[in-house]
């Protein structure tokens, strides 16, 4: 198939590269324009122009698609259009220009999940299972019908970027199995169920500072959902320090002290903090601001915590 490719995060890129080297063709990857990053605010481009330019694909830098894009589209040759973590909202007028299917690779168990978060949504919530869906898309959010979808186990210890590795993993074989079966007319659908439709929304920063008022496993949750990054943050002394890893002892009782104070520090397990509702939890990455990200007992060589120490 003759394919326009959409998208702009790192998620989207092996699925490019996958279509690239399948059978298909690629006519013109739609991304995202060149943005300010980092201290300097220097104009970068995102990932997945970065890739269609190794690649030698044409590229369309995009906000919006509005008038000006569908007049240089209608002229192109294609017949289908893949959206992978694209950012972009497609209107009506972009939709009716693609002869067969629009879809769209979301990665998550549709309806549940929809918008920009959803592997961030699974963590957040203690999900034991995820998949990746494929759907029709249509001017409502993530609402289309679902071609095929897969599904895969959360491990208690997967976070944000080994979650979304494995989801790579499963969803590009199952795109490659839904174009397929596009090509050979052989697509069948369901509609989702709206009365079980969840939403997603984009990061706030509010949303990493760990509250230690919580209870041990929500605070775990939000750790594993943000690393390793952005990446949960306290503070200590006033420094802001990132949590990327943590673990839940078996035994969750605290000791009935202030949240945020340090129980014990263990060879092994990590710092052990005192959590919300008389819960604890044992933190064994960490990343103090403007270094590297180390283990708890090298953490422990500069930072000489000792119980009643507290975390803010």
């Amino acid at each position: 198939m003759d394919l326009l490719f959409l998208g702009s995060s790192d998620f989207s890129v092996p699925f490019l590269d996958a279509l690239y080297c399948s059978h298909n063709n690629i006519s013109m990857v739609i991304t995202y324009p060149d943005m300010p990053q980092g201290r300097g605010k220097r104009l970068l481009a995102n990932p997945v122009k970065k890739k269609a330019a190794e690649l030698g694909l044409r590229i369309l830098e995009a906000k919006k698609i509005g008038k000006k894009e569908i007049s240089s589209l209608s002229g192109e040759k294609f017949n289908g259009a893949v959206v992978v973590s694209c950012g972009i909202i497609l209107p009506e007028s972009f939709l009716s220009l693609v002869p067969h299917r629009c879809i769209n690779v979301h990665p998550s168990l549709l309806p549940r999940y929809r918008g920009p978060s959803p592997i961030t949504g699974a963590l957040k919530n203690g999900d034991e299972l995820t998949g990746v869906s494929i759907m029709e898309v249509t001017p409502q959010l993530d609402a289309g019908p679902v071609f095929s979808q897969t599904i895969i186990k959360i491990d208690k210890k997967d976070n944000k970027d080994k979650l979304k590795f494995k989801l790579v993993k499963i969803g590009c074989p199952l795109l490659e199995a839904t174009l397929g079966l596009i090509e050979n007319n052989n697509l069948d659908s369901f509609d989702q169920d709206e009365s079980r439709a969840t939403y997603t929304f984009r990061l706030e920063r509010k949303d990493l500072q760990i509250e230690w008022d919580q209870k041990s496993s929500q605070i775990n949750n939000n750790i594993r959902a943000y690393s390793a990054s952005p990446g949960c943050y306290c503070y200590l002394d006033k420094k802001r320090i990132k949590i990327l890893q943590a673990e839940l002892p078996a035994d969750r009782r605290g000791k009935n002290l202030p949240p945020g104070t340090i129980i014990d520090i263990h060879n092994q397990q990590g710092i052990e903090v005192q959590c919300g509702q008389n819960t604890n939890i044992w933190l064994q990455v960490l990343k103090p601001e403007n270094k590297n990200s180390m283990h708890f007992k090298d953490f422990l060589n500069g930072y000489r915590l000792k119980p009643g120490d507290s975390f803010g």
